[in-house]
């Protein structure tokens, strides 16, 4: 607030008077007009001391300047946030790509941003550092094998006897199969494929009917039963296909067996009872000789030269061998034949 000396006052005489105020201006004319016993003058402010006031930016600011108090224009003093951030802008991060580093100053400000990828390392798989693996991956059937590309499907399928399920809450697939464990479990088992006993022996009671070839290369072991063949026969054996008395001929069921005579026995030529290969054997069940007629056949004596077309004879319980060897071409011999 101002000091202001009073001069020029007519009127009463007033001495060491001080008028203290806030002025709007340098006359107070308006304030004193018509007081009693006054004549309004005019009243001179003492000049201020005209001080200057300096405005200085601090850390991480700039900017300031200077104004003084007896200021007779207005005047604008800006103060602003400095740049002291050296980081640029990290954006777009894909993949495996992280921020990996952020520096700041004293007060807070980033002044530095780094990145990097991550790895399977830096997730606890010791050794791995690629997560994008499936380029290397491949599925195998144990004849085919085929590359899983990254971003493939795998389809898994599965039929009988084995069957696929997949449980989505907790990313399981299990396989189960209706196959039987052993023979008995199925009443009439089929094989889709060869059967491999492993070292494995088949054992039991019952018959084994096939249908085409047996092929082995050990022991077909019939100790306690019988090889049956083609005419339902044992191998081991040579059954008794006829007794017959009176003259007799040679018929197709009699290849593999033997039959028991009295009397002449007689090899057809038409048609033929025997093919290549097939052996009949003849028993003569007398005390006498019988022949054997071949008529139209060729019959060769085992053990001699050339042929002979009249009846071969067969002693008293004698035995006869007859082997086909080819169309009506036949080879006798046995204990009693001439």
């Amino acid at each position: 607030m101002a000091a202001l000396t009073l001069t020029g006052i007519s009127g009463n005489p007033l001495a060491n008077v001080s008028l203290t105020g806030t002025l709007a201006g340098t006359s107070i004319g308006a304030t004193l007009a018509g007081s009693q016993g006054f004549t309004v003058g005019v009243l001179t402010p003492t000049p201020p001391n005209n001080a200057t006031v300096t405005i200085t930016a601090g850390n991480v600011l700039t900017g300031g300047g200077t104004f003084t108090t007896d200021q007779a224009t207005n005047s604008t003093i800006t103060i602003n946030h400095e740049d002291v951030s050296s980081a640029t802008s990290i954006s777009g991060l894909t993949g495996a790509a992280v921020i990996s580093e952020v520096s700041v100053d004293d007060y807070g400000h980033t002044t530095g941003l780094a990145q990097r990828n991550l790895t399977l390392n830096d997730l606890g798989y010791t050794g791995d550092t690629d997560a994008d693996n499936y380029g290397s991956w491949s599925i195998n059937d144990g004849t085919t094998s085929e590359a899983i590309a990254s971003g493939d499907t795998l389809n898994v399928s599965a039929s009988a006897p084995i069957s696929a399920t997949y449980t989505a809450g907790t990313n399981t697939l299990a396989f189960s199969s209706t196959a039987i464990t052993d023979v008995e479990s199925d009443a009439a088992p089929a094989l889709g494929g060869e059967l491999d006993l492993n070292s494995n022996d088949i054992t039991g009671t019952g018959n084994i009917d096939i249908t085409g070839t047996i092929t082995s290369t050990g022991n077909i072991d019939a100790s306690g039963g019988s090889v049956i063949d083609s005419l339902d026969q044992s191998v081991r054996d040579i059954p008794q296909n006829a007794t017959d008395t009176g003259a007799y001929s040679l018929v197709a069921s009699d290849a593999g067996k033997h039959v028991v005579v009295d009397n002449n026995v007689t090899i057809p030529v038409s048609p033929a009872v025997l093919t290549t290969g097939e052996v009949v054997t003849v028993f003569n069940n007398t005390n006498s000789e019988i022949d054997i007629i071949h008529t139209g056949t060729t019959l060769y004596l085992a053990g001699t030269s050339g042929t002979q077309t009249s009846p071969r004879t067969l002693k008293a319980r004698g035995i006869a061998t007859i082997l086909c060897v080819d169309t009506d071409t036949y080879v006798i011999g046995g204990a009693g034949v001439s």
